[in-house]
């Protein structure tokens, strides 16, 4: 049931992000960033769960696009930070706002106690999922 609600969801967005020529990875980037501030590549591959040359290339490519700024680290000038734009702070604002605009049409109607005890439900579910995942990566890094 949630990947049908994710798969609507992504399609209908999805038309949202092609308007602006933004993939989703590029917007979960821009939203990693707009929570973190400015990071090194490695931290958004890591967040993002794709290898940094994948982040580099994708980053390189929003650099371009004018969405993000690449700044020299300057305790250590062998590392590259990423940061918004004002560009991309404004597109941003404009694509979440819609992203809430059509969570709002899809929840219309339901009660606040149906929505927060789904909520509970999903928060429990991703905090199992969460242990779960750290407990594989504590196990590989043993091997």
């Amino acid at each position: 049931m949630i990947r049908l609600i994710m798969r609507t969801t992504f399609l209908i967005f999805h038309d949202e992000l092609e308007k602006h020529q933004v993939t989703l990875p590029q917007f979960h980037a821009l939203k990693a960033l707009r929570a973190r501030g400015e990071v090194r590549v490695t931290e958004l591959s890591e967040f993002m769960m794709i290898s940094a040359p994948t982040a580099s290339r994708m980053i390189d490519g929003m650099v371009a696009k004018g969405l993000l700024a690449k700044d020299r680290d300057p305790s250590d000038h062998r590392v590259t930070l990423i940061r918004l734009t004002e560009k991309s702070d404004m597109l941003l604002a404009d694509l979440l706002a819609q992203q809430n605009e059509l969570m709002a049409r899809v929840f219309e109607g339901e009660s606040t106690e149906e929505l927060e005890r789904t909520v509970r439900h999903l928060g429990a579910i991703g905090r199992h999922w969460s242990e779960i995942s750290e407990e594989r990566s504590s196990e590989r890094k043993q091997r």
